[in-house]
């Protein structure tokens, strides 16, 4: 049987850094709606209320680059405002 640890982890997705970011109050982001926030090196990341939860993902649609966090959330998923591609949230 296979382990499956970190030397099987998705090349692709940058090393998790373990910073702890201050973006804002919970009352600053409304139930069901999405907000940017602006990293450094400018990256961005899509935050969104759910449920009274809070979720994120890269702001950008994989289909042609739209910002997702223009777009409403449905359930658990991030919808792309441009051409409405939905994403699971994670």
């Amino acid at each position: 049987m296979q382990r499956f640890g970190s030397s099987l982890s998705n090349f692709k997705r940058p090393a998790r850094e373990g910073k702890l970011v201050t973006v804002g109050r919970v009352e600053d982001l409304p139930e069901g709606r999405g907000a940017t926030v602006e990293l450094e090196g400018g990256k961005e990341l899509a935050l969104y209320r759910v449920g009274g939860e809070y979720f994120c993902i890269e702001n950008f649609c994989p289909h042609r680059g739209a910002p997702l966090a223009h777009g409403q959330p449905h359930g658990h998923a991030g919808m792309c405002g441009w051409h409405g591609w939905r994403l699971a949230l994670p």
